[in-house]
């Protein structure tokens, strides 16, 4: 199979394996569509963020990669989309893009899980975007999904199992992404869907080291994404990379799946405001590792306030860097302060020309997103 990436070497590298799936051949509005009979293959739609998910991931790990800020050099990358026609969602720098069968995902995965074996300090990624559905265990639904009308879901596969035996493997750092909804679909309740694992579990074998795995949705809820944009958990998981869960550690900031994990739900915050559906995700953690490192912090959001809010409106407000590196700074203004600054320790000021006595405070900015205040006393 040829690679979109491949730089491969022997050494401890990152070996990612991405798959988007949008367009669905066979369901409604697809090239191939055939009249379905199942509830559940009537029910579906074409897709427009998958692909876009998909590109946008490729590009964040390339970039990393540039700047050398993967835990590991990066070794390989198996790149699987498809796109609504006319979309033009993948572009043309992006070489080798196979269609996401069922087929052609098995054999990208067997030859990735190869790669991933070369070396037990390798790291290995899987994303998938596209249909999923909830049965028990989650269903991935690939783009030849509803070739055979009696049986569509012999274009799908179970991640459940897949990653219970992708844990068995000797692959000592596995992060797992899965960008899809987890719904039960129509007619799946009274008839048990025909659907194939990637990969067989060993009844006596055991787990290995580190296993990571991100769900973009908690049981029986949508993964969500703005109309033809990358998908909210996407970008939260790429910012989350790119530093913005990052923590100091040996004078380096480093993006463990640890801290990725303590970090997502501010980080789907910070992706869509406000919307506890679209924060609901699900992680799955056997022990930590490395993905990201980086000699220098990336911004933060952070929102400031004053206690009680009646003195907000008349508050010079300052964050400043302790070594006076970064100096933020704001005047009166009857709104809640927000602004990024650098990660590090701040001194936060509240001054005032009359009715309260100015107030100073310390804080540590290091989470995606900090909010505080500063506790302000009235004059007598």
């Amino acid at each position: 199979m040829s690679l979109a990436f491949s730089n491969i070497n022997g050494e401890p590298q990152v070996h990612a394996l991405i798959i988007g799936v949008g367009a669905y051949h066979y369901l409604n509005d697809g090239k191939d569509a055939l009249v379905q009979t199942h509830p559940a293959a009537l029910a579906l739609r074409q897709l427009q963020s998958p692909p876009l998910s998909a590109v946008a991931l490729y590009e964040a790990i390339i970039g990393l990669d540039v700047q050398h800020k993967l835990s590991l050099p990066l070794g390989s990358i198996a790149f699987l989309a498809s796109q609504i026609p006319g979309s033009n969602s993948i572009p043309p720098t992006i070489m080798h893009v196979l269609d996401p069968t069922f087929d052609n995902i098995a054999v990208a995965f067997d030859e990735w899980l190869v790669r991933c074996e070369s070396n037990p300090r390798n790291i290995a990624i899987l994303y998938f975007c596209g249909h999923g559905a909830q049965h028990g265990d989650q269903f991935l639904l690939t783009a030849d999904f509803g070739s055979r009308v009696n049986a569509p879901f012999e274009g799908s596969f179970n991640i459940d199992q897949t990653m219970l035996a992708l844990g068995q493997r000797k692959i000592d750092n596995q992060f797992i992404l899965i960008d899809s909804c987890r719904q039960m679909l129509n007619g799946t309740l009274a008839t048990k869907p025909s659907v194939r694992n990637l990969l067989d579990m060993s009844l006596v074998g055991k787990d290995f080291k580190n296993l990571t795995s991100f769900k973009a949705a908690v049981n029986n809820e949508l993964a969500l994404a703005p109309l033809g944009q990358v998908s909210y958990f996407t970008k939260a998981v790429i910012n989350g990379m790119s530093g913005a869960a990052s923590k100091l550690k040996r004078k380096k900031w480093v993006v463990s799946t640890s801290q990725l994990s303590m970090h997502m739900d501010m980080l789907l915050n910070l992706e869509k405001p406000g919307s506890a559906e679209a924060s609901r995700y699900e992680a799955n953690q056997r022990g930590s590792f490395d993905l990201c490192v980086s000699d220098f912090p990336t911004k933060r959001k952070v929102i400031l306030t004053c206690d009680p809010d009646s003195a907000l409106p008349t508050a010079n407000l300052e964050c400043i860097e302790v070594d006076g590196k970064y100096n933020n700074t704001r005047p009166p203004d009857a709104q809640p302060w927000e602004f990024e600054t650098e990660a590090g320790f701040y001194r936060i000021n509240a001054t005032f020309a009359n009715g309260y006595v100015g107030k100073q405070d310390q804080i540590n900015i290091e989470a995606p997103l900090n909010e505080d205040f500063i506790s302000c006393e009235t004059i007598l």
